[in-house]
């Protein structure tokens, strides 16, 4: 509890008024901050305050109260309280101030400041884009994101992690299972890749960190919106890729390349449906997507 009060303190500030409310040892109240942490545990029975006690119980008669000073830190107290106006009933009630994205304080709460506070935080992945976009499948997203971080349970993972599992791709039965082999470069994804990317863009991607690369091209017109079809292409395709293996591990159960580029097809048919033209004039992104590869159907 205490931990998580010294949490909260970094980025809460009281501006005391009545003293009925705030804390005395815990709210960061004063320019020292919370004063539980520059005295400890001790801090009460020096000061002769109890640990739950409010700010006004350090008062009396409208004025600060406290024993005479026998430590450094009792004389800084004393000298910073000499500041601060002392609480009294006449004035309004305590105000809590929580921190801001600018890194100053003011009365409103922010989660997503609060967060980002509190979070150890990691420089932006520069594909972040093709992983978080309006059109993206979370299912898919998330997979994903789990593949361009080489995260997923992968049996060249599972074998450094000293499980005893054959390695083999169970896709081509050929090579050994990996981010790179199962996604890009084995016979079965390649082909997969070749009917949907090289519809869209010569020379599909062959490892994931070309990835962006790829959907990065510019073309002529559309350019954007074609960005997003080889998004939700490059999502579908990953996440497609990822759940046949799993059933050829859990189920033994596979699928032929042509029956997965329908599933595919019809994951991306299905989501594009969800964002209509603007106007008649303007084609919508089911559109666009049937002028490039409306011959997989």
């Amino acid at each position: 509890m205490l931990q998580l009060k010294e949490i909260i303190n970094d980025y809460l500030r009281c501006v005391v008024g009545n003293g009925l409310t705030a804390s005395f040892w815990f709210d960061y109240w004063n320019d020292l901050g919370p004063l539980i942490s520059m005295f400890g545990v001790s801090g009460p029975r020096q000061l002769r305050i109890p640990l739950s006690s409010h700010v006004i119980q350090g008062t009396r008669h409208g004025a600060w109260h406290l024993p005479a000073a026998r430590s450094d830190l009792s004389e800084t107290l004393q000298t910073v309280l000499c500041t601060i106006s002392p609480p009294s009933s006449d004035k309004c009630s305590d105000l809590y101030l929580w921190q801001n994205a600018a890194g100053g304080f003011g009365p409103s709460f922010s989660s997503k400041v609060a967060w980002d506070h509190i979070r150890e935080s990691s420089p932006t992945v520069p594909w972040h884009k093709i992983i978080w976009f309006k059109e993206e499948i979370p299912r898919c997203s998330f997979i994903a994101w789990l593949a361009m971080l080489v995260r997923l349970p992968t049996k060249d993972r599972l074998l450094r992690w000293g499980m005893s599992v054959p390695g083999q791709c169970l896709l081509c039965n050929s090579e050994q299972e990996s981010h790179e082999h199962i996604f890009f470069r084995c016979t079965y994804s390649s082909e997969l890749w070749s009917r949907f990317a090289g519809s869209l863009w010569p020379n599909p991607p062959t490892s994931y960190q070309l990835v962006p690369a790829w959907i990065g091209q510019r073309t002529s017109g559309n350019s954007r919106r074609l960005q997003v079809i080889a998004k939700l292409m490059f999502q579908c395709i990953i996440y497609s890729l990822w759940k046949e293996r799993n059933a050829c591990v859990f189920s033994s159960v596979s699928s032929p390349v042509l029956v997965l580029r329908s599933t595919v097809d019809r994951m991306i048919r299905d989501q594009l449906l969800a964002f209509p033209a603007r106007s008649l004039s303007y084609p919508s992104l089911l559109e666009l997507y049937f002028q490039h590869l409306g011959s997989l159907s």
